[in-house]
């Protein structure tokens, strides 16, 4: 847990080149080695990148029913 209480949030890359966004442990995220955008895996979740592709936004919202 990070320092508010929010899971920490960390990227890996596997042997394949595949970079994913892990979120408590778990892969919520996934940029192939051959896309420039980010594939959701976890409902609910939004990563994006910005600052030019140098940093990336992760944000988590409910996921609304209707």
């Amino acid at each position: 847990m990070s320092d508010e209480g929010r899971p920490a949030c960390e990227i890996h890359r596997d042997e394949n080149g595949d970079v994913f966004v892990l979120v408590g442990g778990t892969k919520i995220a996934k940029r192939t080695a051959h896309a420039n955008t980010w594939i959701m895996l976890e409902p609910g979740w939004l990563v994006r990148d910005v600052k030019g592709g140098k940093a990336i936004e992760v944000r988590y919202e409910r996921a609304r029913m209707h």
